[in-house]
This record gives structure tokens, sequence and C-alpha cells, in this order.
């Protein structure tokens, strides 16, 4: 039996635009689920701030701004930029997002100095959580102190009860 079906030349048009359209919703799907997946943050993609914007918001109690402390507890308990919050990278679950951390617009990280691996690994695994207004103060906390600003002594270490205020 022979195929009487013939293609007509609207047909061939309709086809090859069906194919297109499809084929441009599979590409923007994957780009989409490929981009989604993608958890990684480089060190470029951490917004470094100088110590000026680290003093404005400890100088007027800003509350929607967190400052996180990288360092150990013990360099902690021994000085610290006031307000701060001693946390370790380890202790941020990226799947889960904290309550207590979410209610702050930014959160500033700092280590001991330019070279704080540790305060650079909780930028990033910040950012990879999904909080957006993350950034790195990078000169850290020799350079606070270096520059006679004020000093808190003591605290509460690494406590999740220490979020609040």
């Amino acid at each position: 039996m022979q195929n009487t079906t013939r293609k007509t030349p609207h047909m061939s048009r309709t086809c090859t635009a069906v194919c297109r359209r499809f084929t441009g919703l599979a590409a923007i799907s994957l780009a989409l689920t490929l981009g989604a997946c993608s958890s990684t943050t480089s060190d470029r993609d951490v917004r470094r701030i100088p110590l000026n914007e680290v003093a404005r918001p400890v100088e007027r109690a800003q509350t929607n701004v967190l400052i996180i402390d990288a360092r150990t507890p013990g360099e902690f308990g021994a000085g610290h930029i006031p307000g701060a919050r001693n946390l370790r990278s380890p202790d941020i679950d990226e799947r889960e997002r904290d309550p207590d951390l979410e209610r702050f617009r930014t959160i500033i990280v700092y280590g001991a100095d330019p070279g704080s691996a540790p305060a650079m690994s909780m930028a990033k695994k910040l950012m990879r959580a999904g909080y957006r207004d993350v950034r790195l103060f990078q000169e850290g906390f020799r350079s606070w102190e270096a520059a006679g600003l004020p000093v808190e002594r003591g605290g509460p270490g690494v406590r999740e009860e220490s979020f609040r205020r």
C-alpha cells in the first residue's frame, strides 16, 4: 500500500517552526537547570569592603546588619568588633537557611587579617546558601584594632542564641 499523504510547503514550515520552538525551550530549560545546580562561588564573587564601611554600621548600631567574626572562639573572646557574633563555617547549613540570619539585610564577615581563609570560606558559604548581601571585611580584626576603633572582649563564643539581640 502506498502512502498517499503528501507534505505541503505549509506543513514543512509549521513543523520547522515547532521544532525550533521546542529546541529553544529545551535549551533554556537546560541552561536554567544547570545554572540552578551550579553552586560554585569563587573568591572573585565575594564583595570586599573597606574599614570605613564596617565602622559605619557599628557606630550607628544598625540592627539590620549582622557582623560575623569567623575566627576561633578563643580569638573572639580576646577581642572582637562590637556587636559581632562568633560563627564558624561548619555552623552554616547551605541547604536550609537560618531564620535568625534571614532577618538581617546585610551580613559582613571578617577574620584576623587579609589572608583569613575562614572568613573567605564563611562569606562564600553564606552566598551559596542564598544570603544575598554578604560582604567581606578582608582587612580583618587586626586592622580594626590598629585603627584604634572600639573592641569588645568576652562574649558567648559559638552559640546560636548569639544571633538574637
